[in-house]
């Protein structure tokens, strides 16, 4: 089982590769896995940019592993 923490990161990671690809007002977007090579649903927050969405979840990992 992954730790939340790898979880957040691999988040943060897709979506800032594939910014170019996002539009502003989704709720969530498929890519590929470039670490296994498998699709991966990534839930976005429509309030924030994509961009915003990856920090959130960079920042989710501080807060991952602070807390346990």
């Amino acid at each position: 089982m992954q730790k939340k923490s790898d979880i957040y990161r691999l988040y943060g990671e897709l979506i800032t590769a594939n910014l170019y690809k996002l539009d502003k007002k989704i709720n969530e977007f498929k890519t590929i896995n470039y670490y296994t090579g498998e699709e991966i649903q990534i839930p976005l927050d429509v309030k924030y940019t994509p961009a915003e969405n990856a920090q959130r979840y960079f920042k989710k990992i501080y807060k991952s592993q602070k807390c346990c």
